[in-house]
């Protein structure tokens, strides 16, 4: 996936690695699963570029290649605390909240440079904010039987109704590619994720909540610039 805007340039989510390169350089069994993802930008300035969100079964390495990332985590039971749920949609994972009620939650702050390393576990909610200029990081995420363990957990609930989400998506999704024409020369992919439209409402409710919310200065931390 690819973006463009004036003076902002952008490329994320494009896999790099086969499987026998983790393997490789991460010490793990070969037949271990791994997917990386890509985080590319050239930003003008120093910006929030992910919404709040969690992974309930998968462990996540990120490697930061070159610039700095700012990072914001959350325990799942101070959000709930808080007020805060994390909503599983047939379409997606999202959570509720309001900036009042965000930025009294415990949090954990990290910032990564190049050549550092972050990991961390299933159901580590987290958020994540780019510095301007070059930046890349490579995001490698691991599933196996550990870290599905460590999920239910953390929070078995979420992690139950993201399988019947995954499962209910994949039969959805099997039944609509085979009931698209061979010869049609074009399709809606957007048709391809049923109830879309309550993930993309949740999601709108969030944004709206959130616009004029200057986020930054709560992953500087005591990276915050001097102001002159």
């Amino acid at each position: 996936m690819s973006l463009c805007f004036v003076d902002y340039f952008g490329v994320s989510y494009n896999g790099i690695f086969k499987n026998e390169d983790f393997s490789d350089f991460m010490g793990a069994p070969l037949g271990t699963f791994f997917k990386d993802f890509s985080f590319i930008s050239w930003l003008k300035q120093d910006m929030v570029t992910s919404r709040i969100h969690w992974a309930p079964i998968i462990s996540t390495f990120c490697m930061q290649c070159y610039g700095t990332k700012y990072w914001l985590f959350w325990k799942p039971e101070d959000l709930q605390k808080a007020g805060i749920h994390m909503t599983t949609t047939v379409a997606g994972e999202i959570a509720s909240g309001t900036p009042q009620s965000i930025v009294k939650v415990p949090t954990v702050h990290a910032v990564i440079h190049a050549n550092d390393l972050l990991y961390f576990p299933p159901m580590a909610v987290h958020a994540a904010a780019s510095k301007k200029g070059k930046n890349i990081m490579i995001a490698i995420r691991r599933l196996d039987l550990w870290t599905i363990y460590q999920g239910i957990v953390q929070d078995p609930a979420n992690t139950f109704w993201m399988f019947a989400r995954k499962l209910y998506q994949k039969i959805f999704e099997d039944y609509f590619l085979n009931a698209v024409p061979e010869n049609s020369y074009y399709y809606d992919r957007r048709l391809r994720y049923p109830f879309r439209g309550e993930w993309t409402d949740k999601e709108e409710l969030q944004l709206e909540a959130f616009k004029d919310f200057a986020g930054m200065k709560y992953f500087y931390g005591k990276d915050a610039p001097i102001e002159a």
